[in-house]
C-alpha cells in the first residue's frame, strides 16, 4: 500500500493566479494533479499598469484629449491607445496561461477559507450571486495569493461587481473612468515616491496633451525609491523636475476640511512639517500595498474553529511568515494527526510571491516566478534540490514610454532608449510566462554593495 500511495501523483492546491500561482501550475502539471484557485479568472500584467493609466506602452506614444463636456467619463485618444484599450493588452485569461491539465475554480471573494490538515474549504462562485462551500484534498498546499493596491493599480479583491460574470469588463470600466478623471484635473497629486508613483508621475509628464498641467509628486521618505541605490533616486528625481513635475519629499500630506465657504476646493493636503498646502484636483495613493491574506485571519477568529484548524503564521503586517530557505510554511496543528500523533504522509504548506513576509526588495514578478520554480522543484525531487538561492535583482523603472533605467543590483545597467526597449521586453517575457530559468539566475553575480563593503 505504501508503494501505491507513492505512486500515485501528488494533489497541488494553490491559492491564487498571479505571476507565482500560474508559474507554479505551470511547472507542476506534468506530474501532480494541480488545482488552481483564485476569485477571478483573469490575469493583469500589473507591473504595465501606471502608462496603461495614459495610454501609454514601452515605446509608444499615448495621446489624450478630453470631451467638451466635463461631465463625461470617455476620453478620446487622438495618436495612439486609449486606457481602457491598453489594459486589455494587459490582461490573459486564466484558463488561457494555466496549463490545460489542471483544475481551475474561481473562489467568493471577502470570504473565509478554512485550512486543514490535508483538506480546505473554500466558498466557490455559482451562476447566482450566493457561494457554496467546497472541500478540497491536498497533499501540498501553497499560498500565492499576492498583494492589495489602491485602486486604480490593480483590481479590488472587497468590490461586490468583480463576483459577477463579467468582472473583467468591469475592471475595465472602473479603470478607464478612474484615468478619463485624471486626463481632466488640472493638478493631479500623487502620494508615494515608490516605483508605482514614480512611473505614474512620468507617464502623466509625458502624456502629449500635458493634462494636467500641473503635477505634484510627494514622498514622505528621504528620497525617492528608498529600496533602491541613492543615485536611481536622484536621477528619477532630476528626470521628474526637468519634465515638469513638482517633486517633494521628506513630507507627509494630510487631508484637512475646507473651512472656507466661498472657496470650493474639493481636496486640500498640508504639510505636517512645513504648513504648506497643496490643493489637487485628483489625487492618486500610489502606497499602501497590502499582503492578500484577510481569508486567513478572519478563518483564525471565526466562532467556528475547530480543533484541526491549522493556524497559518502571519507577521505584524499580515504577510505569511515562511522559512526563507525552504518557503514551507511551519503552521501550529491544533489537534493531531492520527490515534497515534503521526502520520504515513505529512502535507506540506508553502508560500511563495507578495503574501509572504520578506526583504522589501524581492516583491518582484522576477523573484515570484524564481520562488516557484524552487517550490515545484522541492514538491517534486524533495529536500534534495537544497536550500533557496536568492538570484540577483533585476527590475527596470520606466521615465515615460521611451525612457528609463534599468537596475541589476545595486548598479545601473544602462537607461534612455535601451531601458525602454528592455522594458517592453519583460513585459512580453513575463505577461507569457515565458522561461526565466531559476536554475541559471540563482548563479549570477548578484551586484550588491555588500559584496564590496566586505572585501
Amino acid at each position: 500500500m505504501s508503494q501505491i500511495f507513492r505512486a500515485m501523483p501528488k494533489h497541488v492546491v494553490i491559492l491564487g493566479g498571479g505571476f507565482a500561482g500560474i508559474t507554479l501550475a505551470r511547472e507542476l502539471a506534468h506530474k501532480c494533479a494541480v488545482t488552481l484557485i483564485d476569485i477571478r479568472d483573469f490575469f493583469e500584467y500589473v507591473p504595465g499598469v501606471p502608462g496603461a493609466i495614459v495610454g501609454s506602452k514601452p515605446l509608444g506614444l499615448g495621446s489624450w484629449a478630453t470631451h467638451a463636456d466635463s461631465s463625461s467619463d470617455q476620453v478620446v485618444v487622438q495618436n495612439g491607445l486609449a486606457p481602457r484599450s491598453r489594459l486589455n493588452q494587459l490582461h490573459r485569461m486564466i484558463k488561457d496561461v494555466a496549463p490545460i491539465s489542471a483544475q481551475f475554480l474561481r473562489a467568493a471573494p471577502s470570504q473565509s477559507v478554512i485550512v486543514r490538515h490535508g483538506t480546505l474549504e473554500v466558498p466557490l462562485q455559482g451562476k447566482s450571486s450566493s457561494a457554496t462551500m467546497e472541500t478540497i484534498t491536498w497533499d501540498h498546499l501553497v499560498f500565492a495569493t499576492g498583494s492589495l493596491y489602491p485602486s486604480p493599480f490593480k483590481p479590488s479583491a472587497s468590490q461586490s461587481e468583480y463576483a459577477e460574470k463579467a468582472e473583467r469588463k468591469r475592471r475595465v470600466e472602473h479603470f478607464a473612468s478612474a484615468a478619463s478623471k485624471i486626463a481632466r484635473a488640472r493638478h493631479v497629486m500623487v502620494v508615494g515616491g515608490g516605483i508605482v508613483g514614480v512611473e505614474l508621475a512620468a507617464e502623466l509628464a509625458k502624456a502629449a496633451s500635458r493634462a494636467p498641467r500641473r503635477i505634484t509628486l510627494v514622498h514622505g521618505g528621504a528620497r525617492l525609491m528608498d529600496d533602491l541605490p541613492a543615485s536611481v533616486g536622484e536621477r528619477a528625481a532630476k528626470w521628474l523636475r526637468k519634465h515638469g513635475v513638482s517633486v517633494l519629499v521628506g513630507e507627509r500630506y494630510v487631508s484637512v476640511p475646507n473651512d472656507s465657504k466661498t472657496i470650493k476646493v474639493a481636496n486640500i493636503y498640508r504639510g505636517v512639517l512645513s504648513g504648506t498646502t497643496l490643493t489637487p484636483d485628483e489625487v492618486i495613493v500610489a502606497t499602501g500595498a497590502r499582503p492578500a491574506t484577510e481569508f486567513l485571519s478572519e478563518s483564525e477568529v471565526s466562532d467556528d474553529v475547530k480543533p484541526e484548524h491549522i493556524k497559518v503564521p502571519l507577521d505584524g503586517s499580515g504577510r505569511i511568515r515562511v522559512d526563507p530557505k525552504t518557503f514551507r510554511v511551519d503552521c501550529d496543528f491544533c489537534g493531531t494527526l492520527g490515534d497515534d500523533g503521526s502520520s504515513e504522509h505529512t502535507p506540506e504548506v508553502y508560500a511563495i510571491g507578495d503574501c509572504v513576509a520578506k526583504p522589501a526588495d524581492q516583491y518582484l514578478a522576477s523573484y515570484a516566478h524564481w520562488e516557484a520554480e524552487y517550490v515545484a522543484s522541492r514538491i517534486l525531487r524533495g529536500a534534495v534540490v537544497g536550500s533557496y538561492k536568492c538570484p540577483p535583482r533585476l527590475i527596470c523603472v520606466s521615465f515615460g514610454p521611451n525612457d528609463g533605467l534599468l537596475i541589476w543590483g545595486d548598479r545601473i545597467l544602462c537607461g534612455g532608449f535601451l531601458a525602454a526597449v528592455s522594458k517592453l521586453i519583460i513585459e512580453f517575457w513575463f505577461k507569457n510566462f515565458l522561461p526565466a530559468p531559476y536554475s541559471i539566475f540563482r548563479h549570477l553575480p548578484t551586484l550588491r554593495k555588500e559584496l564590496y563593503t566586505k572585501s
